[in-house]
């Protein structure tokens, strides 16, 4: 299983474009890939979408691989990879986005979009144990800062990396799913079991 997450210009999939990547293979919790890389020429970039990841036109501009040279290597990535289960927070959009970035470059590379996502794996649990789910609105507020939460981790750093959401979201699986700290990069926080 892999855990991925992709910062994006917006959220308009035939206009906008993924800027970067990160994903850790679960199977191998030290092997990961994280990757930037320019937009697609005449990319929309869009100011709401820029301001929740935190990266500016100017950032984006400088990014040094090209859209086929980055998926190019995240194709490796997934092809020595044991499975292309995909795992994330509102894993979904990631997985549009991907495969259109792949099917846009050219490159014969297909995420399955059966993936496997945190809100529904935690949901899941907390009705399984007889607790409600938060809601506001009456709408979840399950995100991936209140996931971190409640598996004893701060919240993400802003601004957004593809990496940091990668890794808390294979973190918040091994603690809230199998019930065990894995990541060293969370191990000065306790696990809350």
């Amino acid at each position: 299983m892999i855990s991925i997450d992709c910062e994006m210009t917006g959220l308009d999939i035939e206009n906008c474009a993924i800027i970067s990547v990160g994903a850790v293979d679960l199977d191998q919790p030290d092997r990961r890939i994280y990757l930037e890389m320019r937009p697609f020429p005449g990319a929309k970039l869009d100011e709401e979408g820029l301001a929740v990841n935190g990266y500016t036109e100017e950032v984006i501009k400088g990014l040094n691989l090209s859209q086929e040279e980055a998926l190019g290597q995240l194709k490796v990535f997934l092809d020595e990879s044991k499975d292309r289960n995909v795992l994330g927070q509102n894993v979904s959009t990631d997985v549009y986005f991907l495969n259109k970035a792949f099917e846009r470059a050219n490159i014969d590379c297909k995420i399955p979009f059966r993936v496997l996502d945190l809100h529904s794996m935690v949901c899941a649990k907390i009705l399984l144990n007889k607790g409600v789910i938060p809601t506001e609105e009456r709408k979840s507020t399950l995100n991936l800062d209140t996931l971190l939460n409640m598996a004893g981790i701060p919240e993400e750093p802003k601004p957004h990396i593809a990496l940091t959401g990668a890794l808390s979201a294979a973190e918040v699986y091994f603690r809230l799913i199998e019930g065990r700290a894995v990541l060293p990069e969370f191990s000065s926080f306790a696990f809350k079991g």
